[in-house]
């Protein structure tokens, strides 16, 4: 459901980009195979090496916090500034997912 509902919205987005004229088509849908490519190499890459194995070690939580915090503090601050669509929608994805890792961690701690 998730997939599908993320492949939507980047259609989405593509094609916005083409309607408001920023990009032409051969431009969009080329960067959205580099993209994929890029996406499918990452996974790829991440599963043999384990780069990033270190991330569900709860010690790390308050460092990946304050990151998104900055963040946070980074889209407000673009919001002020240029007060654009996109700046929200990021604000509102970051604060989700901080959500979710203080809720993790927090959680975690409690147990212990």
């Amino acid at each position: 459901m998730w997939s599908f509902f993320i492949i939507i919205a980047g259609l989405i987005l593509a094609f916005t980009r083409v309607g408001i004229g920023a990009h032409y088509p051969l431009d969009v849908i080329i960067g959205s195979i580099i993209g994929y490519i890029a996406g499918l190499a990452g996974i790829f890459i991440s599963r043999k090496y384990r780069i990033w194995a270190w991330i569900g070690d709860k010690k790390y939580y308050p460092i990946i916090v304050l990151f998104f915090l900055v963040c946070c503090i980074c889209a407000i601050n673009k919001i002020i500034d240029e007060n654009l669509i996109i700046f929200y929608l990021s604000l509102a994805s970051l604060v989700v997912t901080l959500f979710k890792v203080i809720h993790v961690y927090a959680k975690g701690y409690t147990k212990n």
